[in-house]
């Protein structure tokens, strides 16, 4: 009798490119620095300019699960520098780049004077603490945190985080809590990776890598699509890029083509079905680097666009007439240094010499203009400077774009590039000691970055997204093929209408575009130099003279069996038959065959085969057409099932202790059959076409049942499944009263509808946050969910008319104005020890509202009048002299 049983486990109703600085904040710095620590996931961005369209910068809209540390509430906006506006924008490295649905702990504090045009809560807005470390990504495929490149379990980092704050976590939204925070399945056996190829490949230049394997799945399925994910090299691999659905360039079951993204590293990749279920590749994938791209669009519309070097520039690429800036001249890019750094004769001296070396070497055309400009931090104005200011890492480029529609595309370029280096820093220039910071790798490392480089995850390279102190890495020369892209694609591309192209520097001899075999593919994309003249090669530059395929030792012009296996010994003609059955390991899909069985034309016997792939081999299967997915006995013949699909249960309601106000809908969705529903092994009721297929039962408590469907037709099938009803949260209010303003603001957590009594007056509360105006006077507020077990919260609030004295010092008479419109109130007045020395009532007529209380006989001190009324409780002190 096939059974199966599932855990199901209801636990309520509702179901800027830099080098960083090697010795950065650790978390216990930067917690003690942060005034809000939650916990969430980003749910929307948007980009915005300022208010004096000087920066541009990104708002992360964060739904928050859990709150460790600041004010409590359910949304939070953090933002960063950068983003994209229509098609103006700017790219900040290092910089925290999110994408909606990462999920994980955001470490954030104030923001002061930070104005964005068109956005409606800037009172509301939020930092990322300083240091680049302060987002940490929740992995749900191994459900750990990364610090520092150190994986950490989830249970582990949120034990660090209320440590530090030493405060326990109040969970925001349990819902959300419940769905992001948790492991993603690993998937079956049946998803799997046998290679893939190139195993080296550049990200950002839409370069396809080819992953072979099997149980891929299909690619879309309703709004849902599969994708591959690679290392960011922004972080150094702690986080993940997933690729744009643009990107994949076919999904099939057995294999998958897809572009590499802008920003993607060294490292593992996974592969994640439209189900969810995600596989690691066990090999690493190899990219020396990154080019620059820029991301457009949202979800399912987003492409990847490269952005171009220009010869000109004007304050608007769309408008052919705009007014020319001179920035972009003459085919190159002019750079000015700043007041600060051209008084630095090393620091000066370090950065021209960095940029000859790569302009010179590479052709791509930067200068420097002897004009000093006297400016520091970054601001759009179209002057690209090389300064010294206040930042977080030891430099960081920003580079802004712009874009136009040009012969039927977008297409962007850069029009502004700035490049900051940190001026709280023990530079080094000619000889780095161990305790200094190499400002000659770092200018190199920044200059990269204003050609067009992304990070790379390669300690010992130049564009490695981390530096340490001493001395640095200064080689160009793992991105020079590099740089002859760059150079070739922005030479030879009409960007805009009435925009130069850029030129090749005066000091370089390089040539894009050079084919020196002459065979058709141009040297820097050429893997098979000096082919022989006249042979036809492919789109690599390589005939079949110069290539193995298969890596067996005979070149593809002489090899009779192409695809042997790797590790076969091979004749003179590339030929072998391992298993010595009569057919070629090339075209062998069973290797290994033992020694005296028949073979068919693929070189497997029956033992080796499963045709109807029900697990069970040729020579022992009865039944040898089984449909796929079918449940087997033992001598392969189908037996009756049904999918797990095919059944649904929902707890409706959670319950108290003591109570029996749980319950339980019972679903089928194939109509054809009659079910039988038992409970902890008790019949309770049927699902058919008389009764429907959906039923519910009440009256349950809390506990585990087993709730089992069996099928009238086959007394046979048996699918069960394991049930939890469990209590509710308590009841949770946090209050904060102003007691100048009279507002009352509430944060309820526990439910998702609230019974609100003001003074006995009852109202509907369906969200957690609500903010209450209380009456002059005693106030009560009572609130309440639909169970009892979760307890209620109770809480008398006074709201006081306001008491004003006159004069202080007094001699005689207090005079006192009485606020509000009580007649009759008490008046007790204290000395400075607090014993009571005056008792008494008195009446006040609604005009004037001015009493003088006769104080002669008091002795020189300090005193203390409290008033009491219907609406009155306030204390005063004034100064008795004589």
């Amino acid at each position: 009798m096939p059974m199966k049983k599932l855990i199901l486990i209801f636990l309520s109703i509702q179901i800027c490119n830099s080098q960083i600085i090697k010795d950065s904040k650790t978390i216990n710095e930067l917690v003690k620095e942060s005034n809000t620590v939650v916990a969430g996931r980003v749910i929307n961005k948007n980009s915005y300019w300022d208010v004096n369209r000087e920066m541009i910068y990104t708002v992360y809209k964060i739904n928050v699960s859990n709150s460790f540390k600041g004010k409590v509430e359910n949304i939070k906006y953090a933002i960063v520098k950068g983003g994209v506006v229509g098609s103006e924008g700017l790219i900040v490295k290092p910089s925290i780049k999110l994408s909606i649905g990462n999920s994980g702990y955001f470490l954030l504090k104030s923001s002061s004077g930070i104005n964005l045009d068109g956005f409606d809560f800037n009172n509301d807005l939020m930092l990322f603490t300083p240091g680049y470390q302060s987002f940490f990504e929740f992995d749900d495929y191994t459900g750990e945190i990364n610090i520092n490149n150190k994986p950490t379990k989830k249970v582990d980092f949120e034990n660090l985080l209320t440590e530090l704050t030493k405060k326990k976590s109040i969970v925001v939204n349990q819902g959300l809590q419940k769905n992001i925070f948790h492991k993603v399945l690993n998937s079956s056996s049946a998803l799997e990776i046998y290679s893939f190829s190139p195993n080296t490949i550049v990200a950002g230049n839409s370069e396809v890598l080819t992953i072979n394997g099997t149980g891929f799945g299909e690619f879309e399925n309703d709004s849902k699509n599969g994708f591959v994910s690679f290392k960011n090299a922004d972080n150094g691999g702690a986080g993940w890029i997933n690729c744009l659905k643009s990107q994949i360039v076919s999904w099939s079951d057995d294999k998958i083509q897809v572009k590499v993204p802008s920003d993607s590293g060294t490292g593992k990749f996974r592969i994640t079905r439209v189900d969810n279920t995600t596989l690691q590749s066990s090999n690493n994938l190899q990219i020396p680097y990154s080019l620059s791209a820029l991301q457009l669009g949202d979800d399912d519309n987003a492409i990847e666009v490269p952005i171009y070097h220009t010869g000109s520039m004007t304050n608007n690429l769309s408008n052919p007439n705009a007014v020319v800036k001179d920035n972009v001249a003459d085919g190159a890019y002019v750079l000015k240094f700043g007041s600060n750094l051209n008084s630095n004769a090393e620091a000066k001296f370090a950065f021209e010499t960095a940029l000859e070396d790569w302009r010179c070497t590479t052709g791509q055309n930067f200068i420097l203009s002897d004009e000093i400009i006297n400016k520091e931090d970054p601001v759009f104005d179209f002057e690209n400077v090389v300064s010294f200011a206040s930042t977080g890492a030891l430099g960081v480029t920003y580079q802004w774009f712009d874009g136009c529609y040009y012969e039927g595309e977008d297409r962007y370029a850069w029009r502004e590039i700035d490049i900051i280096f940190s001026k709280d820093v023990d530079w080094g220039y000619e000889n780095v000691s161990n305790s200094q910071y190499d400002f000659n790798s770092t200018a190199k490392h920044e200059i990269g970055h204003a050609l067009g480089f992304g990070h790379n995850i390669n300690y010992q390279t130049l564009m490695h997204y981390a530096s340490g102190s001493g001395p640095g890495t200064v080689s160009i020369d793992e991105y020079l093929i590099g740089s002859e892209t760059l150079l070739l694609r922005d030479i030879s591309t009409q960007l805009c209408e009435g925009i130069q192209s850029h030129s090749i520097s005066e000091c370089s001899d390089v040539t894009p575009g050079q084919d020196s075999d002459n065979d058709g593919v141009i040297d820097i994309y050429d893997q098979c130099p000096e082919t022989p003249i006249g042979e036809v090669v492919n789109e690599y530059g390589c005939p079949l003279s110069q290539l193995d395929s298969d890596n067996d030792g005979v070149t593809d012009d002489t090899d009779e069996c192409p695809d042997t296996p790797v590790g076969s010994e091979v004749n003179e003609i590339g030929c072998a038959d391992t298993d010595e059955d009569g057919v070629n390991d090339n075209s062998d899909n069973c290797p290994n065959t033992q020694i005296g069985f028949d073979v068919d034309v693929n070189g497997c016997a029956l033992y080796e085969k499963d045709s109807d792939q029900d697990g069970l081999s040729d020579d022992i299967d009865q039944c040898n057409d089984t449909a796929a997915g079918a449940m087997i006995d033992i001598l392969g013949c189908e037996v009756f099932d049904l999918p797990q699909e095919n059944f649904s249960l929902i707890v409706n309601s959670i319950s108290c202790i003591n109570s029996k106000d749980g319950s339980i809908t019972f679903s089928a969705k194939n109509s054809a059959f009659e079910y039988a529903v038992l409970l902890n092994d008790e019949y309770i009721f049927s699902l058919n076409n008389n009764e429907g297929f959906s039923k519910t039962y009440q009256n349950l408590e809390i506990g585990t049942y087993e709730a089992c469907f069996t099928v009238t037709e086959n007394e046979f099938y048996k699918q069960c499944f394991v049930i939890q009803i469990l209590a509710p949260d308590p009841l949770l209010v946090y209050d904060s009263f102003n007691t100048t303003t009279g507002i009352l603001e509430l944060n309820l957590f526990g439910s998702n509808n609230y019974k609100l009594f003001h003074n006995g007056n009852p109202s509907t509360l369906n969200q957690n946050k609500t903010s209450i105006r209380l009456n002059r006077g005693l106030n009560t507020i009572k609130v309440e969910t639909d169970l009892n077990c979760q307890g209620f919260f109770e809480k008398e609030y006074f709201f006081s008319n306001n008491i004003t004295l006159l004069s202080n010092p007094v001699n005689d008479v207090l005079s006192v104005q009485i606020g509000g419109l009580d007649e009759e109130f008490d008046l007790k007045i204290f000395d400075i020890y607090g014993k009571e020395i005056r008792n008494s009532s008195r009446s006040l007529k609604i005009d004037g509202r001015i009493i003088n209380v006769n104080v002669n006989d008091f002795q020189s001190g300090i005193y203390f009048a409290k008033f009491s009324s219907k609406t009155i409780n306030k204390s005063i002190k004034f100064i008795k002299y004589d």
